[in-house]
């Protein structure tokens, strides 16, 4: 057997063992045999050591590889573990994803570190991470598209093979087990022959395609900035994250920075053109990062801090990070492209440092969102408006803290909009309800507003059609006030397509994220059923929070006006919503 085949047999062996552990500990762990935070640990350091582990293998001694996968991996295990101390219930720790992304990322940053220690004369050498980097993801797609492969095959297969009567592959895929160890099998075999391709298989070839776009970046990223002052994010934006977009763009930005100056200035793109695209680009990345920074500072001025937006923040200092590092570079003149690699170096080193950090009370994502909402709540009654606090019970023992300090900051300051807000809070708990009750519906029928009043039939006749995600959805926005105290939800029956039989329904509320949500509905011909309608909506600026929640309240306090257009749009300020036929 050569040394080749025996490679790819340990591969595949270790790719079935990690799919057989991944599926034994899925088995203890529903059978309660392993429970609470030890399943955690347990499970979260058998995932990471077997990831790192196939990525590792095949790029430096087994010795190394087995050492380098532990170091990987038992950190983000260990550090997530004590996360879980967060919550009585340590598996509340799944209710937010900001953990397991804290720790995903501290997994992952050090694997080329650990390559290029042991292939390169440094463990900091630019030119040993960026190949080692690119690496590992062109090998981790060209995993993930094989296992696609298999499956399918197995399926087709499964289908040919039935035809004539026979269901083993049917029977086998019956035990769960099967999928795992198939799919630990593909993904360890095909890292096994990428690796003996190494010299085929050479993420060169899609980072000089790639860098190939710089150009049209700088150009997209040159018109936003060109056009900002003069129309306004809400306005270029409209219903997406301002915050989101900015920080992505200057994501991309810096992706096609590196991707253009390669591993060494011989290795650069030899186009004028793309350099100075991407020497363009390594400015406008600060710009993006600042104007991003200051979207998220904005939001979390108006609604207090929350685990998403400090994921936010997080990601706007990073960035900025990347912007500052590549500004100052591109000022030093000639050597700008090595100062560059230096920053992306820094930078990766930071980035696991800031998600190790996530996962100490040092940045306790839930106790600083719990202290925002508390300051929040106490201004917010003291100009007389009642704060919504019902995520505070998703925030484990910090957010029950803040609950217990607010009640007595109610009592102590002669607070009543205070009290209200911890009132609701409570009477809604930590319980989670998989379906609506009964009296969810009936509830829903009663606060729902409908327009016009004499809708109030047709109001219910909607609710009691609508399958359960939408009528606890629904409930969920009714509930939450809007800050004029009303519910952050409204119904409109008018006749928006004439020709359709009965008239149509138009839902506005709000979402968790506090976006606004508009729905159609319209009748069957015979008016027995409601049916979805397709809608179209001008109004760039209705997506805001504010603006949703202003539209809302409008519509609830009265009629507006319909403009015949060639169908019946409905007409609110600015904003227009007008239903489209089906045919």
């Amino acid at each position: 057997m050569t040394d080749q085949l025996r490679h790819r047999w340990i591969m595949a062996g270790l790719g079935a063992a990690a799919g057989l552990s991944i599926w034994a500990l899925a088995e203890v762990v529903e059978a309660d045999w392993l429970t609470g935070r030890w399943a955690i640990f347990i499970c979260t350091l058998t995932a990471g050591f077997f990831a790192a582990l196939l990525a590792l293998a095949g790029q430096m001694r087994w010795g190394q590889a087995l050492t380098g996968a532990l170091l990987a991996a038992l950190p983000p295990a260990a550090l997530l573990t004590w996360v879980s101390l967060r919550h009585d219930d340590p598996y509340d720790l799944f209710d937010q994803g900001f953990g397991f992304l804290a720790a995903f990322v501290l997994g992952l940053i050090p694997l080329p570190f650990l390559l290029a220690r042991a292939s390169g004369p440094h463990w900091r050498d630019y030119g040993a991470l960026f190949n080692h980097a690119w690496g590992l993801t062109i090998r981790a797609l060209a995993a993930l598209v094989f296992v696609g492969v298999v499956w399918v095959l197995v399926f087709l297969s499964d289908a040919l093979l039935s035809l004539v009567g026979i269901t083993l592959i049917e029977e086998l895929l019956r035990e769960e087990a099967v999928g795992f160890v198939l799919t630990g099998t593909a993904i360890g075999l095909s890292l096994a022959v990428i690796s003996d391709l190494g010299d085929y298989v050479s993420p060169d070839l899609l980072i000089r395609l790639l860098r190939l776009l710089a150009p049209l970046v700088l150009l997209v990223t040159a018109v936003f900035l060109l056009a900002l002052p003069v129309k306004g994010l809400s306005n270029l934006f409209g219903g997406l994250s301002a915050a989101g977009v900015l920080l992505a763009m200057a994501a991309v930005g810096a992706a096609m920075v590196s991707m253009a100056i390669d591993r060494a200035d011989d290795q650069a793109a030899a186009s004028p053109v793309i350099r100075q695209s991407a020497r363009g680009l390594a400015v406008c990345v600060l710009l993006l990062a600042g104007f991003g920074a200051w979207a998220v500072w904005l939001r979390v001025g108006q609604y207090g801090l929350s685990p998403e937006r400090v994921l936010a923040l997080l990601a706007a200092v990073v960035a900025l990070g990347y912007g500052l590092g590549y500004a100052v570079s591109v000022a030093r003149g000639a050597a700008w492209m090595q100062g560059i690699r230096q920053t992306n170096v820094w930078m990766a080193l930071g980035m696991g440092a800031m998600a190790a950090l996530t996962l100490t009370p040092v940045l306790d994502a839930e106790r600083l969102s719990a202290n925002s909402q508390m300051r929040r709540a106490i201004a917010l009654a003291e100009q007389g408006e009642v704060a919504d606090l019902r995520a505070l019970n998703r925030w484990g023992r910090a957010g029950a803290a803040a609950l217990t300090a607010l009640e007595g900051q109610a009592k102590a300051l002669a607070l009543p909009k205070l009290a209200e807000a911890t009132g609701a809070a409570r009477s809604e708990g930590t319980t989670i309800s998989y379906g609506p009750t009964p009296e969810m519906k009936a509830e829903l029928k009663a606060i729902l507003p409908a327009q016009p009043a004499r809708s109030g039939a047709m109001r219910d006749g909607l609710v009691a059609w609508m399958d359960d995600y939408q009528v606890m959805a629904l409930h969920e926005a009714c509930t939450t006030p809007l800050p004029g105290g009303t519910p952050g939800c409204v119904a409109m029956f008018y006749d928006a397509l004439p020709e359709e039989p009965g008239e149509e329904a138009l839902l506005l509320y709000r979402g968790k994220s506090g976006d606004l949500r508009v729905e159609g509905y319209g009748t069957t011909d015979d008016g027995a059923t409601w049916v979805w309608q397709s809608l179209q909506i001008d109004g760039p600026q209705m997506w805001e929070r504010a603006v949703g929640e202003a539209l809302i309240a409008q519509l609830q306090a009265g009629e507006p006006k319909l403009r015949p257009v060639t169908l019946q749009a409905l007409v609110v300020g600015q904003n227009e919503i007008l239903f489209v036929p089906q045919n």
